[in-house]
């Protein structure tokens, strides 16, 4: 069920997402999904957990740019996963508190993931002001303005958001002893 959820607020929104949709989606009745998830928003979370629930992995590579890269790269691919939930929850969130609190929590503990992940692949401790910017230039919308609305590849939002960094990042400075 959290799979056919998955693609039906991709496709259908949050407000388009009914339960009877995704009761037909997944072949069962209305009420297993009342049964096992108490309502559409519980759905909402089950999937959150399942799309967003993966913590990033800091890159690998012998050189920080390799290692900034690939880190860029697992970023790409999480919010290609989870582009159409986020986009559910942002549409739920705005109209339901609950779901906002859900939603400004997933910003918090994103910005303490990005963070810890970006200066182990970059080597180095993150000023709170370069933090907020690598936290807002990896952020899921973002990559849907570049990938969706100006059409760029997963290539080139690649490419560039790696060059970005490490341009926001600075080159990193050796410790005096």
């Amino acid at each position: 069920m959290v799979d056919a959820a998955v693609e039906l607020f991709a496709t259908a929104g949050w407000t388009g997402a009914t339960l009877t949709a995704l009761a037909g989606r997944a072949g069962v009745a209305v009420e297993t999904i009342y049964a096992g998830f108490g309502s559409k928003k519980g759905v909402l979370r089950a999937v959150l957990d399942d799309a967003l629930g993966d913590e990033l992995p800091a890159g690998s590579g012998r050189r920080r740019d390799e290692r900034a890269g690939a880190l860029v790269a697992s970023v790409a691919e999480a919010h290609e996963r989870s582009a159409g939930v986020w986009r559910a929850l942002l549409q739920a969130a705005s109209g339901d508190g609950e779901v906002e609190g859900w939603r400004a929590d997933l910003e918090r503990r994103r910005r303490t993931e990005v963070g810890a992940a970006v200066q182990q692949a970059v080597g180095a401790e993150l000023d709170p002001l370069v933090l907020d910017l690598v936290w807002a230039l990896l952020g899921p919308d973002v990559h849907l303005h570049l990938t969706e609305d100006a059409g760029w590849s997963r290539e080139e939002y690649t490419t560039a958001t790696t060059d970005a960094l490490l341009r926001v990042v600075g080159p990193v400075r050796k410790r005096r002893r």
